[in-house]
């Protein structure tokens, strides 16, 4: 969200669980091959970014760059959206086949489509 109060619920919830993380509202121009990102992340999640097919490419060369060698890549996506298809193909194509996948049904009467997670593994060992 545009004020921030996901990412401070995340924050909060996984410092609950005791999980330190780290969350940053970023820009798809925010991910460059020397910049602070690049290669830092041990778990990078991507979640509610594919609304189109033109968003595809940036989304792939943002995990690509952040996550480390041999890191996990978390991906959700709504089902049904403009553009999920080609991202899954386009992630497959970047990681390799997802190391699970898991679907939900659509919450009862709210007319959202399922949503899907994958994870993927980075290339370059663990």
């Amino acid at each position: 969200s545009r004020s921030g109060a996901s990412l401070r619920r995340c924050a909060r919830a996984a410092g609950a669980n005791g999980v330190d993380v780290e969350t940053r509202r970023l820009a798809w121009d925010d991910f460059t091959e020397d910049g602070d990102i690049a290669k830092a992340g041990d778990v990078v999640v991507a979640t509610d970014c594919v609304y189109a097919v033109a968003n595809v490419e940036p989304l792939v060369r943002a995990l690509k760059i952040a996550a480390k060698p041999g890191g996990e890549v978390l991906v959700c996506c709504r089902a049904g959206r403009r553009g999920v298809a080609e991202a899954w193909a386009a992630l497959e194509a970047a990681f390799g086949k997802p190391r699970e996948s898991v679907e939900n049904e659509p919450a009862a009467g709210r007319g959202d489509g399922a949503v899907e997670v994958r994870v993927y593994l980075r290339p370059g060992g663990i």
